[in-house]
């Protein structure tokens, strides 16, 4: 029972502060510091849903962290991105916790290049909650919306609107109300080299965060990656390796109180 509570602890102090990521960064944006929303790439699933809609082939991976480092606190993923008729369509699940207390989220979207520049897209979670020692069973519907708008210079603003209001199927005394959070970032390449990404985020009741990432991309097929978060007070950092249609990625995120939160993706590229 105290370990029930423990967890259920750790729960409400520190996952909603990240609740616009829906449970789980993937590694190569958890290394940026989080500074995803204006990034093109099928992991876009898990931050700005415009993001996938760049992305011409099929797409499967599979996504892992253990925040601080903890088994009762480990979030698992799945995810698949594939174009159709114009759009792009993902789909993605993902478990946190453990068998006493765990909440499952399954996401789709959709996502649409609407001109030569401005990419759109919406997607839409199902999260659902249980705790073992409770027979209520709460479940929500959360939708977020995001667009990016590529300027000629080469730079990528991205913007996205996470739960601007939420659907709460059963109400009961087990609740995690998920917050509201706006997102606006940008990025920009320098040649084959170099990615630099800032994000400001405000979420409800809260003072506004930034973020910022740098990706350094070597012989193109390593990339080494440093980020903040002000508001969370994380550094990160993270390695990626790509080889052939299959990209890894492996990230540590560091808490000054809480310590590491370590995190390993793969995912493969159809050719």
């Amino acid at each position: 029972m105290l370990r029930v509570w423990l967890i259920g602890l750790l729960v409400f102090l520190f996952v909603p502060i990240r609740a616009q990521e829906s449970f789980h960064s993937p590694p190569r944006f958890q290394a940026l510091g989080n500074a995803s929303v204006s990034l093109q790439s099928p992991l876009s699933i898990f931050s700005n849903p415009a993001g996938f809609s760049s992305h011409d082939k099929v797409s499967l991976g599979l996504s892992y962290e253990s925040r601080f480092s903890l088994n009762d606190l480990q979030t698992a993923s799945a995810f698949g991105v594939f174009p159709l008729a114009g759009s792009w369509f993902g789909a993605s699940f993902s478990q946190f916790g453990n068998q006493s207390y765990h909440e499952n989220k399954w996401s789709v979207g959709i996502a649409k290049q609407l001109s030569a520049r401005l990419r759109a897209g919406i997607q839409f979670h199902y999260l659902s909650i249980f705790l073992v020692e409770n027979d209520e069973r709460p479940a929500y519907l959360l939708a977020d919306f995001g667009v990016q708008y590529a300027f000629k210079n080469g730079v990528i603003v991205g913007a996205q609107l996470f739960n601007p209001n939420e659907l709460q199927f059963f109400k009961g005394n087990l609740t995690n109300s998920q917050p509201l959070v706006i997102r606006l970032g940008v990025h920009q390449t320098f040649g084959e080299a170099v990615l630099l990404a800032v994000e400001l985020y405000q979420q409800e009741e809260k003072v506004t965060g930034a973020r910022a990432g740098i990706e350094l991309n070597l012989k193109r097929q390593f990339q080494c990656r440093v980020g903040i978060d002000s508001q969370l007070s994380l550094f990160t950092m993270g390695l990626g390796y790509s080889v052939k249609h299959f990209q890894f990625d492996i990230a540590f995120a560091h808490h000054r109180y809480l310590g590491y939160s370590p995190s390993f993706s793969v995912y493969y590229n159809w050719p």
